[in-house]
C-alpha cells in the first residue's frame, strides 16, 4: 500500500490504483490479518506474546483490530478513501488525513508481524516458553518459572553436543525431540503440566512428585531449572525440612542434570542398550543405564563418574570432540 494517490481510481506511472489495490487487500488478505488476531486473543496475557502486546499499546491501538477496523485503521480508512475522495472530495479533511492514518496502521501492524515472526515455536498448552535449536529441531518449553538465561543455556550446550556426534550418530534422529524445562514448582502443580505430570507414575496412580526432578523417554525429557548451577535441591530439601525425606540433597552442580539426561535421550535414540550393557559390567553399585551419562557427564566436565577404558572408547566413538560448560553463561535475572 501506498500514499493515497489524487486519483484513487488511476494507477499512478508504475503502480497499482488505489482502488485495485485497496480490494485485493479485503479480499485475499485480511482474511489473513484477522487470524494473526485470533491467535493473539489466544495468547493474551501469556509471556510469549508480551512484546508484541506491549507494541500494540505503543502505536496507540488498543487491540490488533485497531490497526483494520477502528478510527484509524485500514479498512476503515480505505473505505473513505473509495467512498469520498475522488473528484470533488479531494480536499475533505478524511481524504487527507485517511494516508497518513493507514500509513500509522501498517507501521503499527508490521512491527507487531515482525515481533510475531521472531517467536521460535509456539509453546504446548500450559507452557509459557519455547525455543528452538536450529540442527536439530529440538524445542525447548519453558514453564513460567524458568528464566531466560536457563533456556539460552540449555540451548546452547544441546547445540555444542549436538553438533560433536561422529558420523556413526547423525544429529538429525534427534529431529522432533522435545525437552521441558521447569524451575521448581511443587508437585500440585507440575502434574497438571502435560506430559511430564504422567511420567513416573507407580501402580497406584501415583508419583514420587517432589522428589524427581526430571527423567528421560524416547521422544522428550524433563529437566529443572532448580538444578543447574546450583548447590542443593529446593523441593528435596524442602521435602526433607517437611520430614518427607531422610536426608537434605545439598550437592553442588553445574549442568549435570542437563546433561545426564541427554545421554539418557542418547541411548534411547541411537538404540545403545546392548552396547551399553556389555560396556559396563560392573553393576553392582549402579544399573548400567546410568553409568552411562554419567560417563557423558564426565567427558563435557558436569562431571560424572570417570570413564573406565571401555566407557571412553563408547563415548569417543559418539563424540568426535569434548569440552566444558561454565556457569559463567547462566545468569538469570532476579526476581
Amino acid at each position: 500500500m501506498y500514499r493515497y494517490p489524487e486519483k484513487p481510481q488511476t494507477a499512478p506511472t508504475g503502480r497499482r490504483a488505489w482502488k485495485d489495490v485497496y480490494q485485493e487487500f479485503s479480499q485475499k488478505h485480511l482474511s489473513s490479518c484477522n487470524y494473526i488476531g485470533a491467535f493473539i486473543k489466544a495468547h493474551r496475557g501469556e509471556a510469549l506474546l508480551s512484546d508484541v502486546e506491549q507494541a500494540i499499546v505503543t502505536s496507540g491501538v488498543k487491540e490488533w483490530e485497531n490497526y483494520f477496523t477502528g478510527r484509524v485503521g485500514i479498512t476503515l480508512q480505505g473505505g473513505n478513501i473509495n467512498g469520498y475522495c475522488p473528484g470533488a472530495h479531494l480536499s475533505q479533511f478524511n481524504c487527507v488525513e485517511a494516508p497518513k492514518r493507514i500509513e500509522s496502521s501498517i507501521a503499527g501492524a508490521k512491527k507487531a508481524i515482525d515481533l510475531l515472526n521472531s517467536i521460535e515455536c509456539l509453546p504446548d498448552d500450559g507452557w509459557a516458553y519455547c525455543q528452538m535449536l536450529e540442527s536439530p529441531k529440538i524445542k525447548i518449553m519453558g514453564s513460567r518459572a524458568v528464566s531466560k538465561s536457563a533456556m539460552d543455556a540449555v540451548e546452547y550446550i544441546y547445540t555444542e553436543m549436538t553438533k560433536r556426534f561422529s558420523s556413526k550418530y547423525p544429529k538429525n534422529k534427534f529431529d522432533g525431540y522435545i525437552i521441558y524445562l521447569t524451575n521448581g514448582e511443587p508437585w500440585s502443580e507440575l502434574v497438571k503440566l502435560k506430559p511430564i505430570g504422567t511420567m513416573w507414575l507407580d501402580d497406584k496412580g501415583g508419583n514420587e512428585g517432589d522428589e524427581l526432578r526430571g527423567g528421560t523417554t524416547p521422544d522428550y525429557l524433563w529437566i529443572s531449572e532448580q538444578m543447574i548451577c546450583k548447590k542443593g535441591v529446593q523441593t528435596r530439601n524442602a521435602a526433607f525440612a517437611a520430614g518427607k525425606r531422610a536426608n537434605r540433597d545439598d550437592t553442588e552442580r553445574t549442568f549435570d542434570q542437563v546433561i545426564h539426561e541427554f545421554g539418557h535421550a542418547i541411548d534411547y535414540k541411537y538404540d545403545l542398550r546392548s552396547r551399553i550393557m556389555s560396556t559396563y559390567t560392573d553393576s553392582k553399585a549402579n544399573p548400567a543405564v546410568e553409568q552411562f551419562p554419567w560417563s557423558i557427564q564426565n567427558w563435557f566436565g558436569a562431571p560424572g563418574s570417570k570413564l573406565s577404558d571401555s566407557a571412553q572408547k563408547l563415548v569417543s566413538e559418539i563424540f568426535s570432540s569434548s569440552r566444558t560448560f561454565s556457569c559463567d553463561m547462566y545468569k538469570p535475572a532476579k526476581k
